[in-house]
């Protein structure tokens, strides 16, 4: 069970409205290839105004699955189309695919070419890239900041009671920052209350993936 938190659940009609696109995208995706319980979990955020957008990968076709690929993108773009989202899908040189996925079709435009984008060269292009990444992710910009500037908490460093709970273990999707990560932890904890209560399907997939996961 999570820790409940200050944040308030919303009232009935966005809950019966969170259930049925808890129900949509795990009846479509929670067997599909390369889509995993957060892929799923991050989606739902999307189309809850929880974060502004999110990305997928999905690796190359390695042969053993004829037109596995083909069956993502349109389980994908089913799903994208019945909760109103937009998609954009970006083929890189490894063989990887990236679908970026938003409400807003400029966001979505944005986070497909900041995944692509070759800036390695380029110190001051990559840490802004980053920090737009991160922002349009739905990071803290705390957190971008940490993460940009090598300021990250070392986890071992953290209480006991924080690495142990579930919360940490199965919906922390971002580095903390060393300054700021109590603040950003509660984040943390709001989302996860959040899905618990209004993607029941999602938060099961997402605990029982980590049910044994130790830090």
């Amino acid at each position: 069970m999570i820790k409940e938190t200050t944040e308030q659940v919303p009232y009935e009609k966005s809950i019966e409205y969170a259930h049925e696109v808890d129900s949509i995208l795990f009846d479509h995706l929670h067997d599909c290839p390369d889509i995993n319980p957060h892929d799923m979990m991050h989606i739902f955020m999307v189309a809850m105004d929880m974060r502004p957008g999110t990305v997928v990968g999905i690796d190359s076709d390695d042969g053993s699955q004829v037109g596995r690929k083909k069956i993502v993108f349109t389980l994908i773009e089913d799903v994208c189309r019945m909760l109103n989202l937009h998609h954009d899908v970006k083929e890189k040189q490894d063989g990887w695919t990236t679908v970026s996925i938003s409400k807003d079709s400029s966001v979505a435009g944005e986070l497909a070419v900041n995944f692509n984008k070759s800036v390695e060269e380029d110190a001051t292009l990559e840490m802004k890239n980053e920090r737009e990444k991160g922002l349009l992710l739905g990071i803290p910009e705390t957190a971008v900041t940490g993460w940009i500037h090598n300021e990250k908490m070392d986890y071992k460093e953290l209480p006991e009671e924080v690495k142990n709970s579930l919360e940490f273990r199965a919906f922390l999707d971002f580095r903390l920052s060393k300054n700021n990560w109590q603040e950003e932890f509660e984040l943390v904890r709001e989302r996860a209350y959040k899905i618990e209560k209004m993607a029941p399907k999602i938060f099961e997939a997402v605990i029982s993936t980590h049910a044994e996961m130790v830090v």
